[in-house]
């Protein structure tokens, strides 16, 4: 019963703390300092991205132009983004992308 009450508390207690010693063989993938950057400058080019296309006035022409000008403004990096799908997720994109970067 003792064995049983253990391995209870044991399993609870994993589920809310971070268990990094119960799964040490666990590989952790960290990202160089080079990655950092580009990981954190897709991440950024993508919020200003859709900020830009969110907060973009005008009908027709004129949003396109108030869209382009407020990349411009933010000297905002969107070629990194051309290749990321419609419904990708900006954070796995730019973690796959950063992870291309040789290390």
């Amino acid at each position: 019963m003792r064995v049983i009450v253990l391995a209870a508390a044991l399993a609870v207690g994993c589920a809310f703390v971070d268990c990094s010693a119960a799964f040490s063989q666990e590989q952790r993938i960290l990202l160089t300092p080079a990655q950092t950057r580009a990981y954190h400058d897709c991440l950024t080019a993508a919020w200003l991205l859709e900020y830009c296309q969110t907060h973009a006035w005008g009908a027709f022409g004129s949003y396109d132009r108030t869209k382009a000008e407020c990349l411009a403004a933010d000297r905002a990096d969107v070629f990194a983004l051309r290749d990321r799908r419609y419904f990708e997720n900006n954070e796995s994109y730019c973690w796959n992308q950063a992870h291309r970067i040789a290390r």
